[in-house]
């Protein structure tokens, strides 16, 4: 898979977020298509025990949206609980990327 490069410049969206009673940020970057292109996931309690956690769940993603791998893939793929509901953060921010593709008409995930 080859990744896709993304403009040195680009708007992001915020979304304010709580899992687990913990509360993030979550910047969502698109490619000049406006498809999702990177995620970060920001806890807003700096130092907080998961903040590494969370900014590597950021990464990941951001790897595999810019590789071209489908967002329902992933998020079939995670764990989840009752009810359907995400059992990790990962799960989570997938469900919100879920969302905004949806918000924005996108099937699938980037590419």
């Amino acid at each position: 898979m080859t990744r896709r490069r993304l403009p040195n410049r680009r708007p992001v969206e915020i979304i304010d977020t709580e899992f687990r009673r913990r509360r993030y940020a979550v910047l969502i970057g698109r490619f000049d298509d406006g498809t999702i292109a990177e995620t970060f996931v920001e806890p807003t309690k700096v130092g907080s025990d998961g903040a590494e956690d969370s900014r590597d769940v950021g990464i990941i993603l951001s790897i595999a949206l810019q590789s071209g791998v489908d967002v329902e893939a992933m998020r079939s793929a995670v764990s989840r609980i009752e009810q359907g509901r995400p059992s990790s953060l990962t799960g989570h921010v997938l469900d919100l990327i879920a969302a905004e593709n949806a918000a924005a008409g996108e099937i699938g995930g980037a590419a």
